[in-house]
């Protein structure tokens, strides 16, 4: 089952400290929440840093339905706002949905869609999202060189709708070079074009590259930022993680000088892996992490029955059958370099609905 992006919202706001998600921040995320349909999870995008801005992404997936609603299949539940699809960019996501599920190269390699919607102030009447591709990484694959130039051709094709035109030559090349270029394990896992933005800047996520490669790898491309920032953060956070995947902007064609981090650990408890204080401690030390936010980030982890608190709803209760619930963690923390050098930290909170499977005796919390 699928429910609304304010459902996962209300469900879980007793847990998040203002520290990470403001009232008036909450406030605009239940806004746009409120004109999507149905959704498979959710991220929150928090800066980690002074800023109260909490960016919102929530998650389309083909085999549960959340798709359908954007290619007239959920009549019921279509967007409550008629003009909405008025909007060229909206128009654009409903036809590349389309496209997902007819056209069999998105179909088979597309794996679910993200929408990004950056709440810098009030949401204005028709909020305009981002949209994030990500792509299957089929475990049994032999062949990731043909993988990887499915990856390709189907990036050019997602583009190019989303566009409703074809792609520029000067950022068809530099896509081709990023493709073309990557060491034999990596790939391109995610691709995203952020077309609430008026230079549209196209995102490259970059997976499974080594800290030795990826030097070589920047300036293959022409990436023309600070090497030794690359090489300074890389030290000091690499040791701290169980993989790190990194994006690239493309801003009118050209390959910016922007960078930015995506730290993952495999254990989402911190209760379990103390690597993730060490992580915050590190954010915290360098100025772009503040001490409270680093607190709210090591409780949000943790789950709760999809029950609304005037539904008696609990933190993970005992209970005897299967039930439906809600599970918060943080995803990911990502840490940008700028072109001044300057650094810039988020944290991705996760919601992801799940089920609690029958037990005898449920722990209290996870």
């Amino acid at each position: 089952m699928i429910y609304s992006p304010t459902r996962y919202l209300e469900v879980t706001q007793s847990w998040m400290r203002p520290e990470l998600v403001s009232p008036t921040a909450l406030a605009r995320l239940k806004t746009i929440s409120g004109i999507l349909p149905p959704i498979s999870n959710l991220l929150l995008e928090c800066r980690l840093g002074t800023s109260d801005s909490v960016d919102l992404a929530p998650q389309f997936l083909a085999h549960d339905g959340s798709r359908a609603f954007f290619i007239n299949k959920r009549p019921s539940h279509m967007l409550p706002k008629p003009e909405i699809l008025d909007s060229h960019v909206w128009r654009r996501v409903q036809e590349f949905c389309v496209q997902w599920e007819q056209a069999e190269l998105l179909n088979m390699e597309v794996a679910d869609i993200w929408l990004e919607f950056d709440v810098d102030g009030p949401p204005p009447h028709i909020p305009i999202p981002g949209l994030f591709v990500t792509y299957e990484k089929k475990s049994s694959i032999t062949d990731l060189q043909a993988l990887r130039s499915k990856h390709h051709q189907a990036t050019k094709l997602a583009l190019e709708i989303l566009f409703a035109a074809p792609l520029p030559p000067l950022l068809a090349q530099n896509i081709d070079a990023c493709f073309e270029l990557l060491p034999e394990q990596s790939y391109m896992f995610s691709v995203g074009a952020m077309l609430s933005r008026d230079s549209v800047p196209i995102k490259l996520c970059v997976a499974d590259m080594t800290s030795e490669q990826l030097v070589p790898y920047l300036k293959n491309v022409g990436w023309p930022g600070c090497y030794d920032d690359v090489h300074n953060l890389l030290h000091e956070i690499d040791p701290l993680l169980d993989r790190i995947a990194f994006q690239l902007d493309i801003i009118d064609g050209v390959i910016s000088p922007k960078i930015g981090f995506e730290c993952y650990l495999t254990e989402h408890n911190p209760r379990k892996e103390a690597r993730w204080r060490l992580l915050l401690d590190y954010l915290v030390k360098i100025g772009q992490c503040t001490p409270d936010k680093k607190e709210a980030l090591l409780m949000w982890y943790g789950g709760q029955y999809n029950i609304l608190p005037q539904e008696q709803g609990v933190n993970f209760i005992d209970g005897p059958c299967s039930r439906n619930v809600f599970i918060r963690c943080v995803n990911h923390i990502k840490v940008v370099i700028h072109p001044d050098s300057s650094y810039e930290a988020k944290a991705y909170l996760c919601i992801n609905k799940s089920w609690l499977p029958p037990a005898k005796s449920t722990p209290q919390g996870i």
